[in-house]
């Protein structure tokens, strides 16, 4: 009989516990963070305490985000000296930015 009464003390408990995570499980929702961005392949930050966001477009632009601001500014525009993706040039141009910037890990 104890066992009986502690095995339904046990279920019990894990209906409850069961039944309080739905009620905390909310929808996801995703919202806009950034707009004005055309293919970005990198996001990091300007890890100096500004809490600056930079991020690099597939087309050769590197645009920076201010703190609380959704909107940024061009920080470095080489669109004229960037082929179309996939092209050697490019690609042999990324081995020289450091495996930890990027978003592949390759080194």
């Amino acid at each position: 009989m104890t066992r009986l009464l502690v095995g339904l003390a046990v279920l019990s408990a894990l209906a409850t516990s069961v039944a309080s995570y739905e009620a905390m499980a909310a929808p996801i929702k995703l919202v806009p963070f950034f707009s004005g961005l055309a293919s970005p392949v990198l996001v990091t930050s300007a890890r100096d305490g500004s809490g600056r966001l930079f991020v690099v477009e597939q087309g050769g632009v590197i645009k920076v985000f201010q703190p609380a601001s959704t909107s940024a500014t061009v920080f470095l525009n080489i669109t004229s000296r960037v082929l179309s993706p996939g092209e050697s040039r490019a690609c042999s141009a990324s081995r020289s930015i450091p495996s930890s910037l990027r978003i592949d890990g390759s080194s």
